[in-house]
């Protein structure tokens, strides 16, 4: 019987560390891998109003990148307005060029414009 016992203990204890190394395996596979992150823009059902963008602040790390659409196909301009500050290579983005790439400037926190018919949203990125 205490045979029993201890190789039922070792088996949960194997089965526990099977687990715990198959989750941490899986976390830093997803930890590594760059990602593409959506930022979704809803003009205003006043058009003079600014449109809704989702998320407002993105965080990216080096090998990221964003990439931008109307959720109901509206025309738009994401423009990193300041000269001497952008995240990416490129200052501006729309529907024909809506993915960022991987970031080129250094950390911190970027403000930008989304246009919407005139209409601005002033969201941010965040390179790590």
């Amino acid at each position: 019987m205490k045979t029993l016992k201890r190789i039922g203990a070792v088996a949960i204890v194997l089965l526990v560390a099977v687990v715990v190394g198959l989750v941490a395996t899986r976390m830093g596979a997803q930890g590594n891998q760059p990602q593409t992150y959506q930022i979704k823009i809803t003009p205003n059902a006043d058009p003079t109003l600014a449109p809704t963008v989702q998320p407002e602040s993105v965080p990216v790390g080096p090998q990221d990148q964003v990439q931008w659409s109307c959720t109901t196909g509206c025309s738009f301009t994401a423009a990193f307005t300041e000269p001497s500050r952008k995240p990416f290579k490129n200052r501006i983005f729309n529907n024909s060029h809506s993915k960022s790439g991987h970031p080129t400037g250094p950390p911190g926190t970027y403000k930008y414009s989304v246009m919407v018919n005139g209409a601005i949203a002033d969201p941010t990125i965040i390179v790590h």
